[in-house]
């Protein structure tokens, strides 16, 4: 019987080349779904140590007059400040058998990979739909009522009228046309198609599947995404596999803000649709840790299990610069 001297690479010690290849391709993958987190405001966090992002706000000043032979007067501002803790830690994980690897018509790890980054992808979309609460909250905790400029409710389909009213409430607020964006479910598809003022997006090279752009209403871009259904307080899955939940912003969600500076006691309506007209700077997201993989062969379970991770955190950064309206939609045929 032959023999060998020294260490042998075998299949646990060759896993050290696994992570770096799933990595890169999760990492893809997730940056090719992101959808809402596009129009949100990055503050660029990095590997910077510590959990939180401040900064200053600064206030509006006032212009005088200048008087002839008179002095001119100096303004005194208390300044506050801007917070952010950035404690988000979200995972996808899976462990495959190696006789299923072996004996699937297809490439498991390829399928996995795309999936984990698409579920992370996912991931920050929900935390995004979950800012419209945040943004309820704001306006109710300002005005003392349920309902406030920040929050328009209709029982009927969304019409022109709410879509004229939340436009009006961010020009009486001064807030910059440019870059304004209109964020909505697909079932309401139907209500915009019915309405004159929706400029159908061209379909050639499947540009609104790659931007989740369809049109625009009053030149403002309309983004549609599939994951923003009805707000529900059991029918929200996270995964397929997932137990029914309260929707993203509906209390008791896992997506709830928890870090706003105004009441968190006025949740999504449930059973309405919640679209939301925002400018980019209403909402602040950092990114501490982009997609990292650890892989592991499990010698007991002969199999490979993989896990992927990272670290963000949302918040609103103007809180004045968007609007909810939340509204009912036609049931499908």
């Amino acid at each position: 019987m032959s023999g060998y001297s020294g260490e042998m690479i075998g299949k646990s010690e060759a896993r050290a080349f696994i992570p770096e290849q799933w990595q890169q391709e999760i990492y893809r993958y997730r940056m090719e779904n992101l959808i809402l987190a596009k129009y949100v405001m990055s503050i660029n966090f990095g590997l910077k140590q510590g959990d939180s992002i401040r900064r200053p706000k600064i206030s509006r000043l006032a212009v005088g007059q200048k008087m002839a032979k008179a002095p001119i007067e100096y303004q005194a501002v208390t300044e506050s400040e801007w917070r952010m803790v950035v404690e988000r830690y979200t995972y996808s994980a899976i462990m495959i058998e190696d006789i299923v690897e072996l004996q699937a018509h297809t490439n498991l790890r390829a399928e996995y990979t795309k999936e984990i980054g698409v579920a992370l992808a996912r991931d920050i979309d929900y935390a995004v739909m979950a800012q419209r609460q945040a943004i309820i909250a704001y306006g109710a905790a300002a005005n003392n009522t349920t309902t406030s400029n920040s929050h328009i409710v209709t029982a009927g389909t969304i019409s022109e009228n709410e879509i004229l009213a939340a436009t009006e409430v961010l020009d009486r607020r001064r807030v910059p046309k440019e870059g304004r964006i209109w964020i909505m479910p697909v079932a309401a598809i139907s209500s915009l198609l019915t309405n004159n003022r929706f400029v159908n997006s061209d379909f050639i090279d499947g540009r609104p599947t790659q931007s989740g752009e369809v049109g625009r209403l009053y030149g403002v871009p309309v983004i549609i995404n599939n994951n923003m259904g009805i707000n529900t307080t059991t029918g929200f899955f996270n995964g397929d596999n997932g137990v029914g939940s309260p929707s993203p912003g509906v209390a008791g969600s896992l997506y709830y803000p928890t870090q706003e500076d105004v009441p968190g006691t006025y949740g999504l309506p449930v059973n309405y649709y919640t679209s939301m007209l925002l400018h980019p700077e209403a909402i602040a997201m950092a990114s501490q840790k982009k997609p990292a993989v650890q892989a592991e062969y499990d010698i007991d379970y002969q199999a490979t299990k993989v896990a992927s991770t990272q670290i963000y955190d949302l918040k609103l950064y103007r809180p004045d610069h968007a609007v909810c309206v939340s509204h009912d939609e036609d049931s499908l045929i």
